[in-house]
């Protein structure tokens, strides 16, 4: 279970604090992707201003994401997970969201493989998704520039 009493208040906090994006430093990613356009030329916005705007599409992109799986598959996703998407994408960002959405279901389907085959687990057995969510959270927060960089810089050779 994600408990609204604490999802719903760090969602809130996190939005409080979206602002203050244009006074501390902003995350290297938000001049990648389709950001990127708004970041130059003469109508430039400024980099802490982009990094705002990666915060709420993070958090919106996530959060669309997760809503989709659990519309599609409402006994595959509690709706808890999907608030929690919305806190992940908000306070890692755009594209920084995409990697923790993306590593969350790698992590997960790695476990879920794993108790299958060991038989601790069935394909009815209910796996909590929140663990893999904030893991994956947590490591983009730590390791989401460094890991863009190599990514980019090696799709960008080829």
């Amino acid at each position: 279970l994600v408990p609204n009493v604490i999802v719903l208040p760090a969602t809130l906090l996190a939005l409080v604090a979206t602002p203050l994006q244009l006074i501390i430093t902003p995350p290297i990613y938000a001049n990648y992707g389709f950001l990127a356009l708004f970041s130059r030329g003469n109508n430039a916005l400024p980099l802490p201003t982009l990094s705002m705007i990666s915060q709420l599409i993070g958090g919106v992109v996530a959060f669309g994401i997760f809503f989709l799986v659990w519309i599609i598959s409402p006994k595959g996703m509690g709706a808890g997970d999907v608030k929690l998407a919305g806190f992940v994408g908000l306070i890692t960002g755009f594209p920084g969201a995409l990697a923790a959405v993306f590593g969350s279901f790698i992590m997960g389907g790695v476990v879920a493989l794993v108790l299958l085959a060991t038989g601790k687990a069935t394909r009815k057995t209910a796996i909590p998704f929140a663990p893999f969510m904030v893991i994956a959270a947590f490591l983009v927060m730590l390791y989401g520039d460094p890991l863009l960089h190599w990514y980019l810089g090696q799709w960008l050779s080829r």
